[in-house]
């Protein structure tokens, strides 16, 4: 039994044929089913605690990287209060490529294909990441920050110049594994050239592998998913759950 939850912009009128081809495709290799529609409803996790008390174990996202943040969020809510045990989730890309970074990760381009994958059903196990009481599946951002952090309780790292931090689970762009039960900080530090004709910088790397980090900058602002802002400071750890995903097997993970 499948769901499929349509974000709000997709009922637009440049996307109306897309759905049409998509339904009618669903349709055609049989794994059709319910829509639900965000719009429509003011608390997903009941819902989805509704749902899952049917039997249903397929839940396909139909949207962007905005869509899949919200709606991870609510299956992990969920999962906090002993509901929809099972889930397996899917994506079906819509909207801007730059916007649909997640599902390009795990292998999902565009919406024939993600048909396709769906059918395939190859699934894997996924790491989710919690920051304060909202929850996160690909990676934050920090740019240019004057930032102070503390990693695992055990050190800290001290930023004096301009850069972007980046704490992964997946990216779109560094490949990782996250199903390792651990979190990737990247620090991109900039360094200006010695000599006064070089106006171009050189940029450092600096990489730690942890559960648990406390930023302190508030000042700073983090990029969540590629969709949501969120003011700095920021207690971020890898949550205990997992969500299980259909994956495209060219994925840009390491597993």
């Amino acid at each position: 039994m499948y769901l499929y939850i349509y974000d709000a912009f997709v009922n637009k009128k440049k996307h109306l044929k897309t759905i049409t081809n998509i339904e009618k495709r669903l349709t055609d290799i049989g794994i059709n089913g319910k829509i639900l529609k965000l719009k429509e409803i003011k608390n997903i996790p009941y819902e989805l605690q509704k749902k899952a008390e049917t039997g249903l174990k397929n839940v396909v996202v139909v949207g962007d990287d905005s869509t899949v943040h919200k709606v991870i969020n609510s299956i992990a809510i969920a999962k906090t209060k002993n509901i929809n045990q099972g889930f397996t989730l899917g994506i079906i890309p819509l909207g801007e490529k730059n916007n649909n970074k997640m599902s390009s990760t795990l292998g999902v381009n565009d919406w024939e294909g993600a048909c396709e994958i769906l059918l395939a059903r190859r699934t894997l196990k996924i790491n989710i990441g919690q920051i304060n009481n909202s929850y996160f599946l690909s990676e934050i951002k920090i740019e240019n920050p004057n930032e102070y952090l503390e990693i695992n309780k055990e050190y800290s790292v001290k930023l004096k110049r301009s850069g972007t931090i980046r704490i992964i689970n997946f990216s779109y762009d560094i490949k990782t594994n996250p199903t390792n039960n651990s979190l990737d900080l990247y620090i991109f530090s900039k360094n200006k050239h010695l000599f006064s004709f070089a106006s171009s910088f050189e940029t450092n790397k600096s990489y730690f592998e942890f559960k648990k980090l406390n930023t302190h900058n508030k000042k700073a602002k983090l990029l969540i998913d590629n969709c949501v802002q969120l003011a700095t400071p920021a207690h971020i750890t890898l949550s205990s759950q997992k969500l299980s995903f259909i994956v495209g097997k060219n994925r840009n993970l390491t597993v």
